[in-house]
């Protein structure tokens, strides 16, 4: 018998990717950003401050002053809707017929648009696991990042803004207004 097994729960296992969907802020985005590589991720940071008080100095406290959570992708897809929604900023021209957009033209807005993203993934065993971010900021910053030898690839983040509601209008609690990462099991 091995030594030091732990125990362990095979349904908290998971991997893969999952589907990214970006929208207008105030309600639950439905509209897919495309293929997202492997990779996609969501950073919480919580910067704090520490009292410290007697010789040598020791820990009294601690409160965090900061809080931060930027949800990043890589796309694969040459989506011009997508670059102008990284950068916050751009219009877009629809060619007659093609419904999608063709072209981008870009400079001089100081506003930056928000948006609301929402991150699907699905366990091997079925259970989804979704992030909300109910309102997000792009970073206003992409790199396209033409390969020899794989696809191209448009990095993204966006950063999680303050909210007080829900996609469906329900007031946040003070404690709740970034983000919401929520977890359903499939039925067993």
């Amino acid at each position: 018998m091995p030594m030091n097994l732990p125990t362990t729960t095979v349904r908290n296992y998971s991997y893969g990717t999952g589907k990214l969907y970006l929208g207008p802020t105030g309600s639950e985005p439905t509209e897919e950003v495309g293929v997202v590589k492997s990779g996609a991720s969501l950073v919480v940071t919580r910067e704090k401050i520490t009292v410290e008080a007697g010789s040598p100095l020791q820990i009294i406290d601690e409160k965090v002053i900061r809080e931060r959570a930027v949800f990043s992708f890589v796309g694969i897809e040459w989506n011009f809707k997508r670059l102008v929604q990284a950068l916050g900023a751009g219009e877009c021209s629809y060619e007659a017929g093609a419904g999608v957009c063709t072209r981008i033209r870009f400079g001089g807005d100081s506003d930056i648009t928000h948006y609301a993203l929402k991150f699907l993934h699905r366990t091997p065993l079925g259970d989804c696991i979704f992030i909300r971010l109910w309102e997000c900021i792009p970073m206003t910053e992409m790199s396209m990042i033409f390969n020899e030898d794989a696809y191209q690839e448009f990095p993204q983040s966006y950063t999680a803004k303050n909210a007080t509601t829900d996609w469906d209008s329900v007031a946040l609690g003070d404690k709740e207004q970034l983000y919401e990462l929520e977890r359903i099991f499939a039925p067993s």
